[in-house]
């Protein structure tokens, strides 16, 4: 290949750069990539393009200025309330021509000591003077991005001699065929191969599909030799710099499509491969449709490094801790790009994983603060896929993650989601209403200023292994702006959330047009603590309130040793269900309160008893509907350290399966009232509501009393009783498994023929029965007791099937170890591992008319055995 270059001239005027930083309510909300943080350069120079993003102003820019470009990028030490930052920018250089042409420029970095990193096309630079050269096809860009320390210092980047030279040379080039669509060259018909040799870069080819077979669609001109696209225009100009082979490369029909920089692609795995081997990391869904692999693979893996971003914007906005958001309006979520990913396909990420959009901050409203507004991002689950996010990775689930399939956050993950607030009050009602305590005459009001919340943009089912993290992010409109604020949910420490070593949590959306629920089902050991968040002017902490739970919440306890360090509120249709394996401790001081719905009023929560806004399952009512009493199912231990309450008509502390234990160990609490809140414009009214040491519910309606319980006091539901009693009556049938074989017993008879003669000379014949014996007459029945009440008293039933032919019939004996019993039998089953053994024998001679043989099958049957 030879060839000369032709050179292009240079201008270069000044560039004026804006961004801004807002500290609210407490809480610095930075900006992302949004619009007001992007813009470009005039370069001058014919067919070189400049852009940048992540300028903030004071810390980060781009300017020009005799003929040399300056990136600058400023951090923030940290001091005080303030936390350290850096910062990040980024400058693209592209060649806007359909020729390949050869950009080449000077760097140098100054204060190299205040810079994380500085790349330059995905290469570190360095603090010498170094040129750069490379051949840009047409549409191809480079990149050149700083990134500052956590200092108040600033490093710079300088680029200088910057010229873009149009490549001319000789290449033989290959058209090849496809198998799912035509194409021409220069106007003729490609079948097979068809070779074109020597021809000038200048002289380009005229390309042209011509007919796409049913199901598929164009996706762009490839380079078969060098693995990268030069185009996806139909009809394409090409002029060609170095030998090739070029094909056409199509794709079924419903094939989603990305872009990395200027080039796009049809198949995930070649999306991949291009971002993790250019400069430019961010993956971009440019078209609804499913994953597919290039060679029919069906697990793909987002590297670190490298961001999947599903847009909701034409700008591909990029919004990573904290999104953007649409001020003090709400508009119905519309799904602008949707990828989806089928049934039985994995998606690993290592890097970034961004559902996109802009969240409401309109509060004290039927929309609700934090929930997302117009177009947005969405990613579909098939039923069988999943989606790891493995350890370093991250999610921002500012759109919707939805759909069958399965989300696994591992250990070291971060996951980010929005977090709707339904019943904000209003700034003015929190400071006026609660003062400046955030309550009106002292902590024994402990109201908290939130209890209608949502956390459902990852409406897929996830599940959060012990070390990943969720973070929740609202905004609200108070003080004539959004004031967004960050809630640590989900972590090991310092969230609402905190899971110990070995514990999960599944998170899972399930939904309803009137009581859509989200679930949280966990094993393994964890704390249910504090909610907390700046808002309003104030760190709102919910330790010194009654934290309410929102009445579409279910917490589904498996197993594992969960403790409750915060005062609770159960709203009416909030869930908890303690499994037969779970332990639930209130520690020492805290309680819980379990409302009935007769003493509840959608006053108490600003305005009513609303859904989420939005799902993407289907349009839910605005209000929800056919909720009950809080509900509180007991089958494994509720420890009381603390107390537990209810209000005055009872609510639902009940045990589904019979086998719940409620210790009061330091007897019954003392609280008789608790409060909630009205509101009228500003002014805030305390509601007095009565409450009791809890009432527990019995199977037949009625409720059994704690109030007045002594310390020491515990409380089991008798399943034979269908209540809760203080003296302990375990019904061990549910929970007793019962091994044996059939018990089949043989009796065979012995006779004797006796032979006698008649006076007319003839014999005849009698017989006589004489006692027979039963073969194997003795059988082993092991009996395993699993049950959470510990031993108990079994009763043995033996009762022949229909239809045995005996009247006074065999006895039966059974013995258990060395001792003889009659039937029925009680006996001591104990909770082991090796079991409960008894024995069963057959003794006796039938009743006459028995037929020999196989006299049937005899059942055992287990009645309640009262224990304890």
């Amino acid at each position: 290949m030879q060839g000369a270059r032709r050179k292009l001239n240079r201008l270069w005027p000044l560039l004026a750069i804006a961004a801004w930083t807002v500290m609210v309510f407490g809480v610095t909300v930075m900006h992302a990539l949004a619009d007001e943080s992007a813009g470009s350069l005039n370069t001058g120079i014919e067919n070189l393009s400049a852009t940048y993003t992540g300028v903030v102003e004071g810390h980060a820019s781009w300017t020009i200025q005799s003929g040399e470009i300056t990136g600058s990028v400023k951090g923030t030490a940290g001091s005080g309330c303030s936390s350290a930052t850096h910062h990040e920018t980024t400058l693209t250089l592209k060649n806007t021509s359909s020729s390949t042409a050869t950009l080449k420029f000077k760097y140098k970095i100054n204060n190299e000591n205040y810079l994380e990193t500085c790349t330059v096309n995905g290469e570190t630079a360095t603090t010498s003077d170094k040129t750069f050269e490379k051949n840009l096809a047409g549409g191809e860009s480079i990149q050149i991005t700083i990134k500052s320390k956590s200092t108040d210092q600033e490093g710079k980047i300088t680029i200088s001699n910057i010229s873009l030279e149009e490549v001319i040379a000789t290449a033989t080039t290959t058209f090849s065929s496809s198998d799912y669509g035509t194409y021409t060259v220069d106007g003729v018909a490609i079948t097979g191969s068809t070779v074109y040799s020597d021809r000038l870069s200048t002289s380009q080819y005229a390309l042209k599909i011509t007919s796409v077979s049913p199901g598929y669609r164009f996706v762009g001109w490839k380079d078969i030799t060098h693995e990268k696209y030069l185009g996806s225009a139909e009809s394409q100009n090409l002029g060609i710099v170095e030998d090739c082979t070029i094909q056409p490369i199509f794709a079924k029909s419903d094939c989603a499509m990305y872009s990395v920089g200027t080039a796009n692609y049809s198949f995930l795995d070649e999306a991949i491969t291009a971002a993790t081997a250019g400069s430019n990391k961010k993956i971009i869904v440019i078209a609804d449709g499913t994953v597919y692999g290039s060679s029919g693979q069906t697990t793909f893996t987002i590297p670190s490094g490298v961001t999947l971003l599903v847009p909701f914007d034409d700008a591909a906005t990029v919004y990573k801790a904290t999104p953007g958001n649409t001020g003090n309006s709400y508009t119905k979520p519309t799904a602008f790009r949707t990828l989806t990913l089928e049934s039985d396909y994995v998606l690993k990420v290592n890097g970034i994983l961004c559902i996109s959009a802009k969240l409401s901050a309109k509060g004290n409203a039927a929309e609700g603060g934090g929930a997302t507004s117009g177009p947005y991002g969405r990613l579909d689950t098939k039923e069988g896929s999943s989606i790891i996010l493995q350890s370093g990775s991250a999610l921002y689930a500012w759109g919707y993650l939805s759909g069958a399939g399965r989300v696994t956050a591992e250990s070291g993950s971060n996951v980010y989601e929005g977090m709707q607030i339904r019943d904000f009050r209003g700034g003015s009602a929190l400071t006026g209403g609660w003062g400046t305590s955030m309550n009106k005459t002292g902590a024994q009001d402990k109201v908290f200023p939130l209890s209608q919340y949502f956390v459902q943009n990852i409406e897929a089912s996830i599940t959060f292994e012990y070390g990943s993290k969720e973070t929740l992010q609202t905004f609200l409109y108070a003080a004539y702006s959004a004031n967004g604020a960050a809630v640590d949910f989900l972590s090991s420490t310092n969230a609402m959330f905190n899971l110990k070593n070995g514990c999960i949590v599944t998170k899972q959306y399930t939904y309803s047009k009137t009581n859509p629920r989200l679930t949280f089902t966990i094993s393994g050991d964890a704390e249910l603590s504090a909610l907390s968040l700046g808002l309003g002017g104030y760190k709102v902490d919910s330790s010194s309130f009654d934290l309410a739970l929102n009445s579409g919440i279910t917490i589904n306890i498996v197993s594992g040793n969960i403790s409750i360090s915060q005062d609770l509120a159960l709203l009416p249709g909030v869930e908890i269900i303690i499994g037969k394996d779970a332990i639930v401790t209130v520690e020492d001081g805290k309680y819980f309160i379990a409302y009935d719905l007769d003493e509840w009023k959608k006053e108490y929560i600003h305005s009513d008893n609303y859904n989420a806004s939005y799902s993407t399952s289907g349009a839910p009512n605005s209000t929800r509907t056919g909720f009950g009493d809080a509900k509180v199912d007991v089958n494994g231990q509720l420890i009381l350290d603390g107390y537990i309450y209810t209000t005055n008509s009872g609510a639902n502390i009940t045990s589904s399966e019979g086998s719940g234990i409620i210790k009061f160990n330091n007897g019954a609490g003392a609280k008789t009232k608790t409060y909630q809140g009205t509101q009228s414009n500003t002014t805030m009214t305390f509601v007095e509501i009565p409450v009791t040491s809890a009432k527990l519910l019995n199977g037949d309606g009625s409720y059994t009393a704690t109030a007045g319980a002594a310390a020491g006091t515990t409380y089991y539901y008798c399943a034979t009783h269908d209540k809760w009693e203080t003296e302990r009556h375990d019904s061990a049938s549910y929970n007793v498994t019962i091994s044996w074989p059939e018990l089949e017993f043989t009796y065979t008879r012995s006779t004797s023929t006796t032979y006698t003669w008649d006076g007319e000379g003839k014999k005849y014949k009698s017989e006589t029965t004489n006692s027979g014996s039963w073969t194997d007459n003795s059988k082993d029945i092991k009996v395993l007791n699993t049950s959470s009440a510990g031993d108990v008293n079994a009763q043995f039933n033996f009762t022949a099937q229909a239809g045995l032919q005996w009247t006074a019939g065999p006895s039966m004996a059974f013995t258990c170890g060395e001792t003889a019993v009659t039937d029925p039998i009680t006996v001591p089953v104990t909770t082991n591992d090796e079991g409960t053994t008894v024995t069963a024998t057959l003794s006796g001679t039938p009743a006459a008319g028995f037929t020999e043989g196989q006299i049937g099958t005899i059942t055992v049957t287990i009645t309640a055995a009262q224990g304890g």
